[in-house]
């Protein structure tokens, strides 16, 4: 039989890859940033017009509030804009890749998992790798990677 050798990417590839996945991650951490601001803008403003003064309720809306409460919309629908162009840029890039760099993305994306999600992910695998196999002549995974969910 022969030998199959591992995927190695050039040099400059590798380097390429390594920019692309580092601002794809900045742009990521950068848009939930932005989603928690508008969260927090909508909890405020929620805040500011439902709360009790003295007893009574509110029962209008200054101009002010109706303002924030359009420049919220506003936020939302951008945020809501910006994020389904992120993810078609994603799948975009990710329909480029050959199946030897989606396998390494596979790798890298279960590698940064917590170690219980990892060993529960690994756990699923063999699980669903041996049901695959029932009635074959591959052999079936046998490995302990804890009880401990």
């Amino acid at each position: 039989m022969a030998e199959k050798k591992a995927y190695t990417f050039p040099t400059n590839k590798k380097a390429v890859v390594a920019r692309a996945e580092n601002s794809s991650t900045d742009l990521r951490f950068e848009i939930e940033k932005l989603g928690k601001l508008v969260t927090f803008g909508r909890e405020c403003l929620e805040n500011s017009l439902f709360k009790e003064t003295l007893g009574y309720k509110k029962e209008q809306l200054t101009k002010d509030q109706a303002a924030s409460i359009q420049a919220l919309a506003t936020s939302m629908e951008k945020l809501v804009n910006v994020k389904m162009k992120y993810d078609k840029h994603l799948k975009d890039e990710a329909d480029k890749l050959t199946p030897d760099e989606e396998i390494d993305a596979l790798v890298e994306f279960f590698a940064a998992m917590e170690v219980p999600e990892r060993r529960a992910l690994i756990r699923r695998l063999a699980d669903r790798h041996n049901d695959m196999i029932a009635g074959t002549s591959f052999q079936v995974i046998k490995m302990n990677v804890g009880t401990q969910d």
